[in-house]
């Protein structure tokens, strides 16, 4: 596992020197040409750190997470690695393979590994299962393209967890194999690698994320309520002028799922329905184009 902030590059597993298995983290500050390593565990038995995260907002702040002799236990350093702290991870279950801390709040860190998504709200200390929609969790990369969390699955292929609040949705069950090891995205795409079955790209001839195309005006979209649980949304936007719009739903690989509303709208603040009952959870993009411009928003359906 590898964590960058940077030219900062933190990587994490352990050493062997018989009969013991020693817990390390290791960082080059230089892009990999040299590289110090930190010994979290060199007690006897077996160490091994399996996930590894740089606080985004804080290169000092480095957290791992592995286990002394079949112990889960928590790592982290306030300064860089000076000081390093071990701390039982009370109530995380199963081989960790990647962690995450989010970039609104410190104190709020995610794993997922073999026993699913976890979350720790007090730093690593106490942990809780985010959800059981899916089981193993193998990747979790902070996305700003779908602002959020996205997990990659080992059985039920990519999942968000928006704003890192509520419960994940699945975003990603379109690919040719569920078995999802890693992501990671551009500014326009999603990647997801599979195993056994090459890497995927996400398409969204919308475009990805809330945008908007055409000349700059005064013109905006929201949609509320958002994550939609029941079956209709409201959409509300503010055109400059009088003129004829069409509002279309797309969902992830770009496919126009639904013609919500089309015709003359008037000047200023308007509202039309979109009703979602028969839409799958999921993200979608809402586009709304007029005769001037067209603007996207996000819209993510909970069932």
């Amino acid at each position: 596992m590898v964590s960058e902030h940077g030219s900062t590059v933190w990587s994490c597993g352990y050493k062997y020197e018989s009969p013991n298995y020693i817990g390390v983290a290791s960082v080059s500050t230089d892009a990999g040409t040299s590289w110090i390593r930190h010994e979290l565990y060199n007690g006897t038995g077996y160490g091994y750190v399996r996930a590894i995260a740089v606080d985004p907002n804080d290169e000092n702040r480095v957290f791992c997470l592995g286990y002394q002799n079949s112990i889960y236990t928590f790592y982290y350093t306030e300064d860089g690695g000076g000081i390093w702290h071990s701390i039982p991870a009370s109530g995380y279950s199963g081989t960790p393979y990647s962690l995450a801390v989010c970039p609104a709040n410190g104190s709020l860190l995610a794993a997922a590994g073999s026993g699913g998504l976890y979350s720790s709200s007090d730093t690593g200390a106490t942990w809780t299962k985010v959800t059981t929609a899916f089981g193993s969790a193998s990747d979790l990369i902070e996305s700003t393209l779908f602002n959020g969390l996205l997990v990659a699955t080992s059985t039920d292929a990519v999942w968000l967890w928006e704003n890192w609040t509520g419960a994940p949705v699945q975003v990603g069950n379109d690919l040719g194999f569920q078995k999802v090891q890693c992501l990671t995205e551009s500014d326009e795409y999603l990647y997801a690698g599979t195993s056994g079955c090459a890497a995927w790209r996400s398409y969204n001839s919308t475009g990805v994320g809330e945008q908007s195309s055409g000349p700059q005006v005064d013109f905006t979209l929201s949609i509320t309520p958002n994550p939609v649980m029941e079956g209709l949304a409201s959409a509300a936007f503010s055109l400059p002028a009088q003129q004829q719009i069409t509002l279309t739903i797309y969902d992830l690989s770009g496919r126009q799922v639904l013609v919500a509303a089309g015709g003359m709208m008037s000047e200023g603040l308007n509202h039309v329905s979109i009703d979602t009952s028969d839409l799958s959870t999921g993200v979608y993009f809402a586009r709304l184009t007029t005769e001037s411009a067209s603007v996207t928003a996000r819209m993510v359906i909970i069932r």
